[in-house]
Order: structure tokens, then sequence, then C-alpha cells
């Protein structure tokens, strides 16, 4: 017992330096020095998530220079670009937020080659023109599907399966993904994971991906309420 606590009591310690640490880096944003600026934006850097929650409080700063040093580091994280992202991740990451619809395109293909389709799920959400992100949609679904037929007959099926979940943008692609999912024998845990604890869908998205696989199981009425769920009247027919 005394072990244990002792290793307890040395992991509360190493955290409780860490936090004073970051604590620290924040200040150290506003330093007059140019090298401790960098040195504190570097530390905060390689913390990752684990510094957001201070980040997000120094965006409160009176310090010009702390709330631009947090926002940049915010806006990385957003991102999803950290210490440790690999540089090719982060060389397509930054072509696909700087460049043209063609450019965009190309970044996401080299980056669906690298396995990386919470990125490019992630740089799709982050686009807050809706006529944009649609266009992007089109593109991808238009690209990917190569690319998914390559994964499924190299037998590669964690990437297939995050490909299927990225190109489900639209009613036609959602019923491929549910029937996917029904192939491969993994539909019941999908279901489970797109409800709550009181079988609810967890939001407006899991309610239509709901609908078609209640429907995909035979479960009509299941699927009409689902249907019913997501407000589309279309749907419910």
């Amino acid at each position: 017992m005394h072990a244990v606590w002792s290793i307890t009591l040395s992991l509360l310690v190493g955290w409780q330096a860490d936090t004073a640490g970051l604590q620290q880096a924040i200040i150290d944003l506003g330093d007059n020095r140019i090298a401790v600026r960098e040195q504190a934006t570097q530390t905060l850097w390689k913390a990752g998530m684990v510094a957001e929650p201070l980040l997000k409080e120094a965006l409160k700063s009176n310090d010009a220079e702390v709330r631009f040093r947090a926002k940049s580091l915010l806006d990385r994280f957003q991102y999803g670009v950290f210490a440790d992202t690999p540089r090719e991740v982060m060389l397509q990451i930054q072509q696909f937020r700087n460049g043209d619809i063609s450019i965009r395109t190309k970044a996401i293909e080299d980056l669906a080659k690298l396995g990386r389709f919470e990125t490019i799920t992630a740089l799709i959400q982050l686009e807050s023109d809706p006529n944009q992100r649609q266009m992007l949609n089109q593109r991808v679904a238009q690209e990917m599907n190569g690319l998914l037929f390559q994964y499924l007959l190299d037998e590669q099926f964690d990437r297939a399966e995050k490909l299927v979940e990225l190109l489900a943008v639209n009613d036609q692609s959602l019923l491929s993904m549910v029937t996917y999912y029904y192939l491969r024998g993994s539909l019941d845990q999908k279901i489970a994971s797109w409800k709550t604890a009181d079988g609810k869908p967890r939001d407006a998205v899991a309610a239509r991906r709901l609908a078609y696989a209640l429907r995909v199981q035979g479960d009509l009425a299941g699927a009409r309420q689902m249907a019913l769920a997501t407000g589309d009247a279309v749907l419910v027919r």
C-alpha cells in the first residue's frame, strides 16, 4: 500500500510541476526577450492538447503578444498540427489552407495516401464557406473511390473503414457505408456507437446513419423513428 501511495504522490507532484511549467510558459509568451518568447512557444507546442486550456485562457490576456502566440498555437492544434506531426503531413495541411480548390483536392489526396483521414475530416469541417465545403466533399467522393477499392483489394480494412466514413457525405454514400459495415459484420457495433445510453441518436448525423442502418437490418419502424428525428421529410418516406 505504501508503494502505491508513493507512486501516486510522485505522479501528482510530476503533474503539478508540468502544470506550473506550462503556466510559466504562458507568462513567458509576453516576455520582452524574443528568445524567451520563442522558447515558451516551443514548450507549449510540444505539450500539445495538454496546454489547450491554458492557451484558451491566454486569449483573454491584456498582452497582444500573448494573445497572438496563444491563438497561433490553438490554430495549429485545431488543424491537427502538433510537434510530433510528420513534416509531410504539415506540408499538406499548409497547402490545403492556402491553396485553391485544385491544390486543396491534391492535398487531400496526398493526406489520404498517408492514411491521415481524421486530418482530412477536420480540414473539411473547419471550412467556413458551405459552398466550398460541399465542393470539397464532392471532390473527395470523386477522387477517393479508387483508393477505397485498392484498400479493399489489399485487405487494409482499417484504412478502408476510415475512408468509408470520410466519403459518407450524402444519402447514397451513407447507404454504401452502412452496407459495408453490414457485410463486414460490424453494423451492430456501429449502431451502438451512434446511440446514447438511452437509445437515442447522439446527434442529427447519427440519426441519419441509424435510419439507414436500421433499414438495412429490416427494422423499418426503428428506421422511421430515426428518420423523423432528422426532420427530413424525404428520408421519412
